[in-house]
C-alpha cells in the first residue's frame, strides 16, 4: 500500500504522515531521511530529528539518494515513511558527483520507490506542494520543479491513497487504490 501526502512548507503533512505510520500496529517503522547534511547547523538538525524518530519506534535510513540501494535495508514488511521527495529530486539532479538530466533522476527515483513498495507493507511517501507560486526560474530550478511535478503524479497515480494537507487540515483526494 502506498500513501502520498504532500502540501506547502510547514503545513503540518511531515505530522500527518508520521501518524499515519505510528497509528499503524505494525512494529517494524522505519523513516528513510533524505536530507543532505551541508553545514554544522544541518548536523544538529539530523541528530535532534533521530532521536525523536527513535522515541516514536522508527529506525533510521539515511538515503539522500540511491532509493534502490536503501530499500534492501529496509525489513520485509516493514511500514515505511520516506521524508521527502522533494530533497531527494534536489540530491538526484544536483549530485556532489555532478548533476543528472531530469530523466535520469526521475528514473532513479522511480525505480527506488518501486522497491520499497514491493519490500514493506505500507508506503507513505511525503513530497512538496512548490507549484503555487509564479516567478521567473532560472534553468536549475526550472528543472528541478519539472522533476519533483514527475515524481509527484507518478506517486499520485500509484498511490492507494492521497492527501493533500493545508492548513494542518488533510485532505483526502484519492482513497481506494489504483
Amino acid at each position: 500500500m502506498i500513501i502520498f501526502v504532500y502540501g506547502g512548507s510547514c503545513c503540518g503533512k511531515s505530522e500527518f504522515a508520521e501518524s499515519l505510520v505510528t497509528g499503524d500496529p505494525n512494529p517494524a517503522r522505519v523513516y528513510i531521511a533524505t536530507m543532505e547534511i551541508y553545514d554544522e547547523e544541518s548536523v544538529r538538525r539530523v541528530e535532534r530529528h533521530r532521536k525523536m524518530r527513535a522515541l516514536k519506534g522508527f529506525a533510521t535510513v539515511e538515503a539522500q539518494r540511491d532509493l534502490a540501494l536503501a530499500a534492501g535495508g529496509v525489513p520485509a514488511g516493514a511500514t515505511v515513511l520516506l521524508e521527502c521527495l522533494g530533497n531527494l529530486s534536489a540530491n538526484e539532479l544536483f549530485a556532489p558527483d555532478g548533476e543528472h538530466t531530469a530523466a535520469e533522476a526521475e528514473k532513479k527515483i522511480i525505480e527506488g520507490l518501486a522497491a520499497l513498495s514491493a519490500r514493506c507493507s505500507r508506503l507513505v511517501v511525503v513530497s512538496n506542494d512548490i507549484f503555487s507560486g509564479d516567478g521567473e526560474y532560472g534553468e536549475g530550478t526550472l528543472r528541478y520543479c519539472e522533476t519533483l511535478a514527475v515524481l509527484n503524479r507518478w506517486t499520485a497515480e500509484h498511490a492507494d491513497e492521497v492527501y493533500e494537507v493545508v492548513c494542518g487540515v488533510p485532505l483526502r483526494i484519492k482513497e481506494g487504490g489504483r
